[in-house]
């Protein structure tokens, strides 16, 4: 008879859980770089905005272009603000997410060490029960060798 685990279900749920919290992790990490490549879109977008109102202003543009200019820089100011506000959140997200990873690869390794020290026990006891037999047979042949 092999080896059978005692909490073989509750290694199977808690290896579940860790890969389910991995996958999360995952995601999070990706939300995260999409909110940092929309952030720095927005960056570039307010810097080529800054340019092309400095060239325009050598130009002596009208009132309304310059309002126009502002108008639209504040914008994109607001936008930056917002979006770096929801940069933080992802980023608390997966630091989040990160803990919970770490919380469940523990429960996994203490089920996975008690898995591993009962193979051993197991394996030992069904050492002493061969070299029980062993010396079973021994003595059984020694007794036929003298009688």
């Amino acid at each position: 008879m092999g080896f059978s685990f005692r909490f073989e279900a509750l290694l199977t749920y808690r290896a579940h859980r860790k890969e389910r919290a991995e996958v999360t992790l995952g995601k999070a990490r990706k939300h995260l770089r999409r909110a940092l490549d929309d952030l720095e879109a927005l960056r570039t977008n307010r810097r080529e905005a800054c340019d092309e109102r400095s060239a325009s202003l050598r130009q002596r543009p009208s009132a309304d272009l310059l309002l126009n200019y502002a108008d639209f820089l504040s914008a994109l100011k607001a936008r930056i603000q917002g979006q770096e506000e929801e940069v933080a959140a992802r980023e608390r997200a997966v630091q989040d997410r990160r803990n919970e990873v770490l919380a469940r690869t523990r429960e996994y390794r203490i089920i996975e060490k008690l898995k591993e020290r009962d193979y051993k026990t197991w394996l030992l006891e069904q050492r002493r029960q061969e070299q029980k037999t062993l010396d079973e047979t021994a003595v059984v042949r020694h007794a036929r060798v003298f009688p």
